[in-house]
């Protein structure tokens, strides 16, 4: 048996624009490339009801495509990659026909195509890398106005210059965002499962060893909060883990006294792992048992480890860490999410979905290395070279803990630190940059957890469930969750994925606070994670939510509309492949294409060198000088030397776009000194990487089981029935026969989201006590005393909890939910803390159950012989009054020092003999009987009747064709007879009522289906009487009386 739970989180808004992104994208939505998703209501077109799929059939399809080559291209700057598709469109003859391909509202191909990309006007005029060099100054750098230079001719005064500054067209691309994510199951959820095994787990324990008296009252007394409480991870800031934990360890009898001394010591809020100190943690993590009580969070972690990897490498992580932990998030986006619950049983699927909207907190990688690499915070600000009295580091000091604080490091190793990372993920995007056809064929994005992080709260309460919700496999499922499994007890707790989108949802619509943050960063060598929190107190009830700061790799991508070249056109050496700059028509398309590489390659700096310094010295305001002329001249006027290399550079800046233009790719230029000269420098921005082959197997694609033939058209097997084809040369381009040939332009955005992990709640409690060691003994020739001897047992034992009075049921409810039970599980009874007092229970009435010992409290038998002492007894003595021959029944409790009970003893049948004179006791255990299975019922007629309204129950009879002329029968309906003139009608539909306690708020469910049943009477006319008869007994059941020959 297999088992798995996962998220799919589909992205609702651009990061960058903050404009909705689901389905938006003309082109995808006219051939089907769309998500069907409850997320935009029932007015969507894409509506599905409470589940996700991708893929809409359009029948017809306006077009089909087909898919040629790709060329990637790397450049300096974010977004550092880029794959270039050329995707022909080739227009239904069955949607445009005619000479001037129009549709049947006489809209041209060439208005369509025009209008579909109606979003892209920024880049007209552009060949895909100088879009990209746009893009990238404008988004990543921020650059969204340039300075104009305006010239006049004043006649015989000459010329008069000025300048202006231009707005520039935001770069408008398309966002696409879906990714996966699987949450574990808890070790409770597999039980459940039986033998179903998970590669995820998640795990909350809340752990109490043993009872320290000055420790506990010293919490109780002094109301500190948690964070104040000793750190078992900390402590070696106190001395050392030799001086502290060990002494903990091999001194018990000092344990209290230590462990009251170090209350207050580290009042931290925010602790931080930093990836080096993992497998301290882990060694660490042996000296648990020497805490009195503790949580015990443990969770396996993410194996796609890249980002993470190359974080630890470049020795960023814990830089990283600090802008996460101490400024805000960028942002908050809005995502869909579907989560998809399996359980395979016996050969069958249960696959179901469960769908919300959730705001997951955000953060912009590219944006986080732009600032971090100049050593700036958020707000642009230096770093500061200190964590916040309340952040730390757990564990000693590391290569990159001292890197993020920067204080005993120069620059150039925080520089250093970046080139690394930056060229690492340069490595990833390419990886895992798609193309467009995998993003229209809906292959998801690619993501990893790069850190965790592990927030404690007061305990946020989780709802109980009932008996009725079982299904009949016994297994309880709420809205695709594994809630619970049946059993004889009438509650049990609710757990899964409803109960973390709930803890979620209620923690940021209450804005509430967490007590403490555990910041974990991930790495390929860590596999399982254990964190242990002995900052807990008793009896206090803690929400435990891990959530997985995923980095996930989204795609913007933007079209650039290519033409046809005219047939007079010549080629001129060194033309530049992509669009022409006027947008007019230029070379062959597939020319363009297949030379991208070889041109761009074959194009030498130094000559592009040569050109602009010619033209920036040819500008009318430069006068023939040279650049060292220019720049000497400006520092003569009192400008300092970086505004004189400012300004030279900003007039290069209008040039170089003209160059760009010439030369076909993005280029950036700027004036520098080499010593005391001034030097031109030129560097490409974007380049030509690879001439990828093209993906001319489909089937590579995982496209939610998408199945094409390779190399061929899709057929019946596709799951939208698109039409496409995939070769592996560039398509030729008719326009003449409605086609229209473009490139489309696809980039990384990696975002790192936060996204719930698993939730857990509890508090810290020990575990019920054990039933006590009994010993009855008579007294010589006394026929009315017996000496009770009671004693605490030890061990540790799993049992079915006993109670005897109706009311502690509650104290079994918490600990259960302390020891992370669900009903029908054993609960942990054993001897972690003193006995303080013996319950003894007596009745002379033959019980049936324990539950018949209720009010039969005989004797409250205290263990601590002198309260003065801080030594506690293990035993006590009771003396019994009997009257001799009669029989008795006793059952007996252990009450440990945090009050709670343990289960009853055996029962004992105890009778003390009086034999003329003879006196012996006769004592037996005895067997109690079942408790039998109670049945509760209540008539609710009185309460509640669910009838239908009488709209509902009237004939209506246009749709039963009763017209008026048909006469007084119903005869030609031939059955057919509709019931309710609502607009909605009841019948054949199935309605939940749920009833909620308001004292339990437990709840029933009824299901009513409201149905008729047509019987087939006969009928016939007897004078002024219309009579039915039943045609299976021939009864007369019914007569109507005519009034003025109309029946009524």
């Amino acid at each position: 048996m297999s088992a798995s739970k996962k998220y799919t989180f589909i992205g609702l808004k651009d990061p960058w624009t903050g404009r909705r992104t689901l389905n938006r994208d003309p082109l995808r939505t006219a051939v089907g490339s769309v998500w069907q998703t409850p997320f935009e209501g029932p007015t969507d077109p894409y509506y599905l009801e409470n589940t996700i799929a991708f893929g809409k059939r359009k029948d017809p399809q306006p077009f089909s495509l087909q898919f040629g080559p790709v060329v990637s291209s790397t450049g300096k700057k974010a977004p550092y990659h880029a794959k270039h598709q050329l995707i022909k469109l080739k227009a239904n003859p069955l949607v445009f026909s005619g000479d001037n391909c129009c549709d049947e509202n006489g809209i041209t191909w060439e208005s369509y195509v025009n209008d579909m990309f109606s979003d892209f006007e920024w880049s007209k005029g552009m060949n895909p890398r100088q879009a990209l060099k746009y893009f990238s100054q404008y988004r990543i750098e921020g650059i969204t106005t340039k300075t104009e230079t305006l010239t006049a001719d004043m006649g015989d005064a000459g010329t008069a210059t000025s300048t202006k500054t231009v707005e520039l067209t935001p770069p408008t691309t398309y966002h696409d965002c879906v990714f996966d994510h699987s949450v574990p199951f808890s070790k409770g959820e597999l039980n459940m499962l039986g033998s179903a095994k998970s590669n995820i787990t998640g795990e909350v324990d809340f752990e109490y060893d043993f009872y320290l008296e000055a420790y506990e009252k010293a919490l109780e007394n002094t109301k500190l909060p948690e964070i104040s409480l000793p750190n078992m991870y900390l402590l070696e800031k106190r001395g050392g883990l030799d001086v502290v934990l060990k002494v903990l360890k091999d001194n018990a009898a000092c344990r209290a006294k230590e462990f009251v001394k170090l209350i207050g010591s580290t009042p931290y809020r925010v602790l931080m792992v930093p990836i080096e100190n993992s497998e301290r943690i882990k060694l660490l993590n042996a000296f648990k048992e020497t805490f009195p009580m503790r949580t015990e969070i443990s969770f396996s972690t993410d194996k796609l480890t890249y980002v993470a990897d190359a974080l630890k490498k470049s020795i960023l992580g814990a830089s990283l860490m600090r802008r996460m932990t101490e400024f805000d998030r960028d942002q908050d986006l809005k995502f869909g999410i579907g989560q998809e619950y399996v359980i395979k049983s016996k050969g069958r699927l249960k696959r179901k979905f469960l769908s919300n909207i959730m705001e997951l907190h955000s953060w912009n990688l590219y944006t986080w290395m732009a600032n971090d690499s100049k050593n700036l915070d958020p707000k642009l600000d230096e770093i500061i070279p200190i964590l916040p009295v309340d952040h730390t580091f757990i564990g000693p000091s590391t290569p990159s803990t001292e890197l993020s604080l920067s204080n005993s490091i120069t620059p150039y190793e925080k520089v250093m630190g970046h080139l690394i990372f930056s060229g690492k993920l340069k490595a990833i995007l390419q990886g895992y940059n798609r193309t467009f056809q995998q993003v229209l064929l809906g292959n998801k994005t690619h993501s990893e957890t790069v850190m965790y992080r592990i927030a404690k709260y007061p305990q946020i309460d989780v709802d109980t469930i009932e008996i009725d919700d079982m299904d009949e496999n016994n297994v309880v499922e709420e809205d695709g969750n594994l809630v619970g499994m049946k059993s004889d007890c009438t509650w049990r707790l609710k757990r899964g994925c409803a109960v973390l989108n709930e803890i979620d949802a209620a923690i940021k619509a209450q804005k509430v606070q967490p007590i403490q943050e555990i910041w974990v960063a991930n790495s390929s060598e860590l596999d399982i994670f254990e964190y242990v929190d002995t900052q807990v107190k008793y009896d206090k009830g803690y929400t435990y939510v891990v959530y997985a700061e995923r980095l996930s790799i989204g795609t913007d991508y933007f079209y650039t509309l290519m033409k046809k070249k005219k047939e007079e056109d010549v080629l001129t050496p060194g033309y530049a492949p992509g669009l022409d700059p006027n947008n007019g028509e230029g070379e062959e398309l597939c020319d363009k294409y297949n030379k991208l590489q070889i041109v761009v390659e074959s194009l030498g700096l130094s000559e592009i060198d040569n050109a602009a310094l010619a033209a920036y010295l040819a500008l009318p305001a430069n006068e023939g000088k040279t650049a060292q002329q220019i720049f000497d001249s400006l520092i003569s006027s009192g400008v300092s030397y970086a505004a004189a290399l400012e300004s030279m550079t900003g007039e290069m800046d209008s040039l170089l776009s003209d160059m760009a233009d010439t030369y076909g790719a993005g280029f950036e230029a700027y004036f520098d000194l080499d010593g005391t000269s001034v030097v031109l420098i030129i560097e490409g921005t974007w380049y030509v990487d690879t001439l990828v082959d093209t993906e001319c197997d489909p089937n590579d694609y995982d496209s939610w089981n998408l199945t094409i033939p390779a190399g061929g058209n899709a057929n019946s097997d596709n799951k939208w029935n698109l039409d496409f084809f995939t070769v592996c040369e560039c398509p030729e381009v008719e326009p003449e026969a409605c086609e229209t040939g473009l490139i489309v332009t696809t980039m990384p955005s990696p975002m790192i989201y936060e996204v719930p992990y698993f939730a857990y709640d509890g508090r810290i409690m020990d575990s019920l006590p054990i039933f006590p060691g009994v010993d009855i003994i008579p007294y010589h020739n006394i026929k009315d005393r017996l000496l009770f001897n009671l004693t605490s047992n030890i061990g540790e034992y799993k049992l079915n909890p006993i109670i005897i009075n109706p009311h502690e049921e509650k104290v079994i409810f918490e600990a259960m939910k302390s020891q992370g039970l669900v009903c029908g599980e054993k609960l942990d009874y054993a001897s972690d803390d003193p006995a303080t007092f013996f319950e003894i229970y007596r009745t002379k009435k033959k019980p049936r159950t324990y539950l018949d010992f209720a009010g039969h409290l005989q004797k409250l038998l205290p263990t601590d012989f002198d309260p003065r002492s801080i030594q506690k007894g293990d035993s006590a003595s009771h003396i019994e009054k009997v009257v001799p021959n009669v029989k008795y029944y006793y059952c007996f409790r252990t009450i440990d020092v945090h009050g709670h009970f343990s289960n009853p003893s055996p029962v004992y049948e105890v009778e003390l003999m009086d034999a003329d004179g003879a006196v012996y006791p006769v004592i037996t255990i005895i067997p109690l009987c079942q408790e039998p299975e109670k049945i509760i019922s209540k008539p609710m007629k009185k309460l509640m009747q669910i009838v239908p309204r009488i709209t509902q129950a009237v004939v209506n009879e246009e749709k039963s064709g009763l017209e008026i002329d048909t006469g007084p029968s119903a005869k030609k309906a031939k059955g057919h007879i509709f019931l309710g003139v609502e607009r909605e009608g009841i019948w054949g539909k199935t309605f939940k009522i749920r009833l909620t306690s308001k004292k339990t708020c437990k709840k029933i469910d009824l299901n009513v289906t409201f149905g008729t049943e047509f019987v087939d009477n006969q009928e016939c006319l007897e004078g002024d009487r219309l009579i039915a008869v039943d045609d299976t007994e021939g009864k007369i059941v019914g007569v109507q009386e005519t009034v003025d020959g109309y029946y009524s």
